[in-house]
C-alpha cells in the first residue's frame, strides 16, 4: 500500500511537471510528504522517495517557484537533515544534476556550493574509490573555480576509470582542467 501511494504521488507530480505546471508538481509532492508524517498513513520513506524529484523539478523550473537557487536551498535542507547520508549514489545525483555539462541549467554560486558539498559526501562515502564520484567532484570543483582540487579529483577519476572510452574521456577532461589551472 505504501509503495503504491509513493508511486501514485511520483506519477502525479511528474505529469504536472511535464505539463508545465511546476507549482502543481511541487504541491503534489508537498501534500504527499505532509500526509505521510503521521496517523494511519504514516510513511517515513515518502520524503526520501520524492525528494530527488522535487529537487529536479526545482532545478529545471523557473520563476518564483523554481530555479537553481530554489533547488540549492532545498538540496541544502536535504543535506542538513541527512536524508541521503546512507545513499551515496543519491548524493552524487544531487551534485551531478547541478553540474551536468549537458544541462540547460546555469549553476549559480549557491548551487555550486551545494554540488561540492554533496559530491564530497558521496565521494567520502565510497572511500574515494569510484570514478564517477571522483569525476563529479572534479567538475563541481572546476565550476567552483577550485582548479587545483579539480585536477586532483580528476586524476583520481582517470586512475579509477575502466580502460577504453571511459578512460579516454576522463583523460580529455583532465587535460582541460590542467590547462585551465595553468599546468
Amino acid at each position: 500500500m505504501l509503495r503504491e501511494r509513493r508511486g501514485a504521488a511520483t506519477q502525479a507530480a511528474r505529469e504536472r511537471f511535464l505539463a508545465g505546471d511546476l507549482s502543481g508538481a511541487l504541491a503534489v509532492i508537498d501534500k504527499a510528504v505532509e500526509g505521510a508524517k503521521g496517523g494511519k498513513f504514516a510513511d517515513p520513506q515518502m520524503e526520501r522517495t520524492l525528494a530527488l524529484s522535487r529537487y529536479h523539478y526545482l532545478l529545471r523550473g523557473s520563476g518564483a517557484a523554481g530555479g537553481p537557487d530554489k533547488a540549492a536551498e532545498y538540496g541544502e535542507g536535504l543535506l542538513q537533515r541527512g536524508v541521503y547520508d546512507d545513499a551515496p549514489i543519491l548524493l552524487q545525483d544531487i551534485a551531478g544534476q547541478a553540474v551536468d555539462a549537458d544541462s540547460p541549467v546555469r549553476p549559480t554560486a549557491r548551487l555550486l556550493r551545494l554540488a561540492v558539498m554533496a559530491a564530497e559526501r558521496a565521494d567520502r562515502a565510497v572511500g574515494g574509490k569510484h570514478a564517477l564520484f571522483a569525476a563529479t567532484l572534479a567538475r563541481a570543483y572546476f565550476l567552483s573555480r577550485e582548479q587545483a582540487k579539480a585536477v586532483e579529483a580528476q586524476r583520481r577519476a582517470v586512475r579509477l576509470s575502466v580502460a577504453g572510452a571511459e578512460r579516454e574521456r576522463a583523460e580529455t577532461v583532465l587535460a582541460g582542467y590542467e590547462h585551465a589551472a595553468g599546468g
